[in-house]
């Protein structure tokens, strides 16, 4: 985690680690200047994160942006979602995120995206 690019940035990833060990869930808290940080998360191909802090805003302040960069499968070549660090993947949100891209009625698009977002 970042401990000096978002606001109280340690502090939120020590309750979340301590809220998780409550549940059974073992987290090692790795605090480190954002420079080391995002060249951490991010190298390419490596994806040695499981669990981390990001900030998100999509330029266009569309929704529908979080699904194809956070949620979407990847694949070690980097193809796929760019910020899906975790590794996590769930081939419905995928489909529906490719169903979303493509369909001109707002009002199903904005369904889809619900939908998306509530099984993740």
């Amino acid at each position: 985690m970042p401990e000096d690019r978002y606001v109280n940035d340690e502090a939120i990833c020590q309750a979340v680690s301590a809220y998780l060990a409550r549940v059974g869930i073992k987290v090692d808290l790795n605090a480190q200047p954002k420079a080391k940080y995002f060249a951490k998360i991010l190298a390419s191909g490596d994806y040695d994160t499981s669990f981390y802090l990001l900030g998100w805003t999509p330029n266009s302040f569309d929704a529908y942006n979080v699904l194809p960069s956070l949620m979407n499968c990847r694949d070690d070549s980097g193809a796929g979602s760019p910020f899906n660090n975790g590794g996590w993947c769930d081939e419905e949100i995928d489909e529906l995120t490719a169903k979303v891209l493509v369909e001109n009625d707002q009002e199903k698009c904005n369904g889809m995206i619900y939908e998306a977002f509530k099984k993740a």
